[in-house]
This record gives C-alpha cells, sequence and structure tokens, in this order.
C-alpha cells in the first residue's frame, strides 16, 4: 500500500450509526456518533490522525530526497560557506557550492553535482576567464551567449559556472587558462582527468 495512504477501518457492526448519521450532515453527523458510538468515534478519530502523520512524514521523506540538507559554516574570513553533506568534491571533503549568481548546477541549485541523466557530466566548477569562454565558443559551447529559454544568462569573465568535464579538459589539452574551484568541483571529475590536473588548475587548494 502507498506510504501516507491510510487503510479504512474494518468497524463491522458498530459502523451503522456512522452510516445512518451521514445523511443528516456534518455536525448533526458527529452528534449521533458520539451519543450512540463513543466508542466509533474515538477510534476514527484516532485512525484520521495517524493518517494525516503519516502523510506529512511521507511528503517531508520526498522533499528530502529532492533537496538534500545543506549545512553552513563559516570560515577564517567569517564568510559564509554552503556545503552539500555526504557529497564529495575532489579533495575529499563536503561539495562547496559552486554559484548561485549566475544559479548554476545540472539541477540549478548552485551545486556541480549530477545524474545519470546529465550526458555532459557538469562536475567542474570553472571561474571563468575571457580566454576560457572564447576558447569555449569555438569548440561549440557557447557560454557567452544568453538562452533565456534554458534559465542560461549567459556568464561573463569571473563568473562561477558548472562546466562539462569533457569541455574543461579539453581547454586544459589546448593550454587554455581554465581556473577551478577545487572545494565545488564534484569528486567524479577526476574520472575526466588526472587529480593532480585538476589541483594544478585551483584557485582555492593550497
Amino acid at each position: 500500500m502507498h506510504a501516507g495512504r491510510c487503510p479504512g477501518p474494518a468497524l463491522g457492526h458498530a459502523a451503522r450509526p456512522l452510516r445512518a448519521a451521514v445523511g443528516f450532515g456534518l455536525l448533526p453527523a458527529l452528534a449521533v456518533i458520539v451519543s450512540y458510538a463513543p466508542g466509533v468515534f474515538v477510534f476514527v478519530a484516532r485512525e484520521v490522525a495517524t493518517c494525516w502523520r503519516l502523510g506529512a512524514s511521507s511528503a517531508d521523506s520526498i522533499r528530502e530526497a529532492k533537496h538534500p540538507a545543506m549545512m553552513a559554516s563559516v570560515g577564517p574570513d567569517e564568510a559564509v560557506t554552503v556545503v552539500l553533506p555526504g557529497v564529495e568534491n575532489v579533495l575529499g571533503e563536503a561539495l562547496e557550492r559552486c554559484s548561485v549568481d549566475p544559479l548554476t548546477g545540472w539541477f540549478r541549485d548552485g551545486y556541480c553535482r549530477t545524474d545519470e541523466s546529465d550526458r555532459g557530466r557538469h562536475l567542474v566548477c570553472v571561474q571563468t576567464t575571457q580566454d576560457f569562454l572564447q576558447h569555449q565558443r569555438s569548440i561549440g559551447n557557447d557560454l557567452s551567449t544568453p538562452a533565456p529559454m534554458y534559465g542560461f544568462p549567459g556568464l561573463s569573465p569571473g563568473d562561477s559556472w558548472c562546466v562539462c568535464a569533457s569541455r574543461w579538459a579539453e581547454a586544459v589539452i589546448a593550454g587554455i587558462a581554465a581556473p577551478i574551484r577545487a572545494k565545488a568541483t564534484h569528486a567524479k571529475a577526476r574520472d575526466f582527468a588526472p587529480e593532480a590536473t585538476l589541483l594544478r588548475s585551483a584557485v582555492d587548494a593550497a
């Protein structure tokens, strides 16, 4: 049975006052039930309360699955850093948010995380440069031109953005400066480039 859905109570003969009272309207029906079958009233009230709790619990579980809990921490410079517990970056730490202005990520939640439906694997948080944006346009990945129909604002040098790991690797191979934020780059980016290459390009790795 579907979670959050309550089975109807098996009242048997005790349900007769309930069925008889339905035709009189809600308030008179409640009065009849309480007068002639108080036990039925208490049972039904308990079942309704249980069903409500199950439904609320199921809804909370669905929301948590779609939107994982985020955690904020304060660094030495007092800047608030938002991380995603349970999801690792290339440093083996909790994944930090890449950008919310512009809002990036496959899920448009600011994080370079993905799933099997993302064929491009938007895993690398790039701190864009003019050279990088020009190179991406030259290989057919125009990140500068706005595309409102896709919720894409168009990037300017200095913006942080979750880019396809393979496209980032192409830029590196071509000798284009493609600085990344390692703390906001997903651990799976190591499937596309050696960890040493990723860290050598990082602006936030010691």
